[in-house]
Protein backbone atom coordinates (compact mmCIF):
# COMPACT_ATOMS: atom_id res chain seq x y z
CA UNK A 1 0.00 0.00 0.00
CA UNK A 2 2.69 2.46 0.85
CA UNK A 3 4.05 1.55 -2.30
CA UNK A 4 1.24 2.75 -4.43
CA UNK A 5 0.71 5.98 -2.40
CA UNK A 6 3.75 7.29 -3.01
CA UNK A 7 3.81 6.40 -7.07
CA UNK A 8 0.88 8.30 -6.71
CA UNK A 9 2.36 10.90 -4.87
CA UNK A 10 5.71 10.91 -7.06
CA UNK A 11 2.90 10.65 -10.02
CA UNK A 12 1.19 13.96 -9.35
CA UNK A 13 4.44 16.01 -8.40
CA UNK A 14 6.76 14.52 -11.86
CA UNK A 15 3.95 15.07 -14.05
CA UNK A 16 1.61 18.15 -13.45
CA UNK A 17 4.04 19.84 -10.73
CA UNK A 18 7.58 19.50 -13.27
CA UNK A 19 5.52 18.87 -16.00
CA UNK A 20 7.59 16.25 -17.13
CA UNK A 21 4.66 14.33 -18.76
CA UNK A 22 4.70 10.51 -19.06
CA UNK A 23 8.26 10.41 -18.53
CA UNK A 24 7.72 11.66 -15.25
CA UNK A 25 5.28 9.29 -14.62
CA UNK A 26 8.00 6.32 -15.62
CA UNK A 27 10.86 7.51 -13.38
CA UNK A 28 7.89 7.95 -10.63
CA UNK A 29 6.81 4.28 -11.07
CA UNK A 30 10.72 3.00 -11.47
CA UNK A 31 11.36 4.93 -7.76
CA UNK A 32 8.47 3.47 -6.15
CA UNK A 33 8.65 0.08 -7.03
CA UNK A 34 12.81 0.33 -6.27
CA UNK A 35 11.76 1.33 -2.67
CA UNK A 36 8.76 -1.79 -2.54
CA UNK A 37 11.54 -3.83 -3.86
CA UNK A 38 13.68 -2.93 -0.55
CA UNK A 39 10.78 -2.62 1.89
CA UNK A 40 10.26 -6.44 1.03
CA UNK A 41 13.69 -7.56 0.49
CA UNK A 42 15.36 -6.49 3.58
CA UNK A 43 12.95 -7.91 5.92
CA UNK A 44 12.94 -11.02 3.83
CA UNK A 45 17.12 -11.45 4.71
CA UNK A 46 16.62 -10.78 7.75
CA UNK A 47 14.52 -13.27 8.46
CA UNK A 48 15.57 -15.83 6.21
CA UNK A 49 18.87 -15.36 7.70
CA UNK A 50 17.77 -15.40 11.54
CA UNK A 51 15.59 -18.96 10.40
CA UNK A 52 19.13 -20.09 9.36
CA UNK A 53 18.09 -20.49 5.88
CA UNK A 54 20.79 -20.14 3.18
CA UNK A 55 21.32 -16.69 1.45
CA UNK A 56 23.48 -18.25 -1.64
CA UNK A 57 21.81 -20.09 -4.40
CA UNK A 58 22.53 -23.54 -5.56
CA UNK A 59 22.35 -23.87 -9.20
CA UNK A 60 21.34 -27.60 -9.07
CA UNK A 61 18.25 -26.42 -6.89
CA UNK A 62 17.53 -23.59 -9.42
CA UNK A 63 17.83 -25.95 -12.27
CA UNK A 64 15.71 -28.68 -10.78
CA UNK A 65 13.08 -25.52 -10.00
CA UNK A 66 13.20 -24.65 -13.49
CA UNK A 67 11.77 -28.06 -14.43
CA UNK A 68 9.46 -28.09 -12.03
CA UNK A 69 8.40 -24.89 -12.70
CA UNK A 70 7.52 -25.10 -16.37
CA UNK A 71 3.70 -26.26 -15.73
CA UNK A 72 3.38 -22.88 -13.70
CA UNK A 73 5.15 -20.81 -16.46
CA UNK A 74 2.63 -22.79 -19.15
CA UNK A 75 -0.13 -21.59 -17.22
CA UNK A 76 0.64 -18.42 -17.23
CA UNK A 77 1.63 -17.78 -20.46
CA UNK A 78 -2.08 -19.47 -21.35
CA UNK A 79 -3.69 -16.76 -18.98
CA UNK A 80 -2.17 -14.01 -20.52
CA UNK A 81 -3.04 -15.37 -24.29
CA UNK A 82 -6.70 -15.61 -22.90
CA UNK A 83 -6.76 -12.60 -21.38
CA UNK A 84 -5.91 -10.94 -24.53
CA UNK A 85 -8.43 -13.11 -26.49
CA UNK A 86 -11.51 -11.87 -24.09
CA UNK A 87 -10.75 -8.58 -24.48
CA UNK A 88 -10.40 -8.71 -28.00
CA UNK A 89 -13.22 -10.52 -28.19
CA UNK A 90 -15.67 -8.22 -25.82
CA UNK A 91 -13.84 -4.85 -27.73
CA UNK A 92 -15.98 -6.55 -31.08
CA UNK A 93 -18.75 -7.31 -28.69
CA UNK A 94 -19.30 -3.60 -28.13
CA UNK A 95 -19.33 -0.57 -26.11
CA UNK A 96 -21.74 -2.19 -23.57
CA UNK A 97 -20.42 -5.47 -23.77
CA UNK A 98 -16.66 -4.14 -23.32
CA UNK A 99 -17.57 -2.59 -20.14
CA UNK A 100 -19.01 -5.33 -18.59
CA UNK A 101 -15.78 -7.05 -19.41
CA UNK A 102 -13.80 -4.25 -17.88
CA UNK A 103 -15.45 -4.46 -14.46
CA UNK A 104 -15.79 -8.11 -14.39
CA UNK A 105 -12.24 -8.56 -14.96
CA UNK A 106 -11.40 -5.65 -12.67
CA UNK A 107 -12.48 -7.63 -9.77
CA UNK A 108 -11.61 -10.93 -11.30
CA UNK A 109 -7.91 -9.63 -11.17
CA UNK A 110 -8.10 -7.99 -7.76
CA UNK A 111 -9.08 -11.20 -6.10
CA UNK A 112 -6.53 -12.83 -8.28
CA UNK A 113 -3.77 -10.75 -6.86
CA UNK A 114 -5.34 -11.42 -3.04
CA UNK A 115 -4.69 -15.10 -3.72
CA UNK A 116 -1.44 -15.22 -5.44
CA UNK A 117 -0.29 -12.93 -2.73
CA UNK A 118 -1.54 -15.51 0.08
CA UNK A 119 0.37 -18.12 -2.39
CA UNK A 120 3.22 -16.14 -2.26
CA UNK A 121 3.49 -16.27 1.32
CA UNK A 122 3.16 -19.74 1.59
CA UNK A 123 5.47 -19.95 -0.54
CA UNK A 124 7.69 -18.29 1.23
CA UNK A 125 6.99 -19.99 4.52
CA UNK A 126 7.84 -23.21 2.58
CA UNK A 127 11.09 -21.82 1.41
CA UNK A 128 12.19 -20.65 4.65
CA UNK A 129 11.34 -24.33 6.28
CA UNK A 130 13.37 -25.76 2.48
CA UNK A 131 16.32 -23.42 3.40
CA UNK A 132 16.69 -24.21 7.05
CA UNK A 133 16.82 -28.18 5.95
CA UNK A 134 13.39 -28.69 7.60
CA UNK A 135 11.77 -30.61 4.85
CA UNK A 136 9.37 -33.03 6.99
CA UNK A 137 7.90 -29.30 8.00
CA UNK A 138 8.00 -28.19 4.45
CA UNK A 139 5.85 -31.30 3.35
CA UNK A 140 3.36 -30.61 6.66
CA UNK A 141 3.12 -26.82 5.52
CA UNK A 142 2.57 -27.78 2.18
CA UNK A 143 0.11 -29.75 2.28
CA UNK A 144 -1.85 -27.42 4.91
CA UNK A 145 -1.81 -24.75 2.17
CA UNK A 146 -2.73 -26.97 -0.08
CA UNK A 147 -5.93 -27.91 1.70
CA UNK A 148 -6.42 -23.97 2.44
CA UNK A 149 -5.80 -23.17 -1.04
CA UNK A 150 -8.13 -25.16 -2.40
CA UNK A 151 -11.19 -24.46 -0.11
CA UNK A 152 -10.48 -20.98 -0.31
CA UNK A 153 -10.50 -20.95 -3.91
CA UNK A 154 -13.76 -22.22 -3.94
CA UNK A 155 -15.49 -19.93 -1.14
CA UNK A 156 -13.55 -16.81 -3.70
CA UNK A 157 -15.68 -18.51 -6.67
CA UNK A 158 -18.66 -18.72 -4.64
CA UNK A 159 -18.09 -14.97 -3.43
CA UNK A 160 -17.76 -14.11 -6.87
CA UNK A 161 -21.14 -15.47 -8.28
CA UNK A 162 -22.56 -14.05 -5.67
CA UNK A 163 -21.31 -10.73 -6.19
CA UNK A 164 -21.81 -11.15 -10.09
CA UNK A 165 -25.56 -11.48 -9.41
CA UNK A 166 -26.66 -9.24 -6.90
CA UNK A 167 -24.55 -6.20 -7.97
CA UNK A 168 -25.57 -6.14 -11.67
CA UNK A 169 -28.57 -4.65 -11.34
CA UNK A 170 -26.85 -2.12 -9.66
CA UNK A 171 -24.88 -1.26 -13.59
CA UNK A 172 -27.92 -2.07 -15.45
CA UNK A 173 -31.18 -2.76 -15.70
CA UNK A 174 -31.02 -4.84 -19.41
CA UNK A 175 -31.11 -8.45 -18.57
CA UNK A 176 -28.18 -9.00 -22.08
Amino acid sequence: VSGAVLNTILDVIAVFGLNMGIAGSGIATMIAQWYMGLVLTIPAVIWATQSGARLKPHFQHILHSAGTGMPLFVRTLALRVCMVATVVTATHLGTNTLAAYQVANSCWNFVMNILDAIGIAAQTIVAAALGAGCRKRAGMITRICAQVGAVSSVGVGLFMIFVGWSCAPLFSQHTD
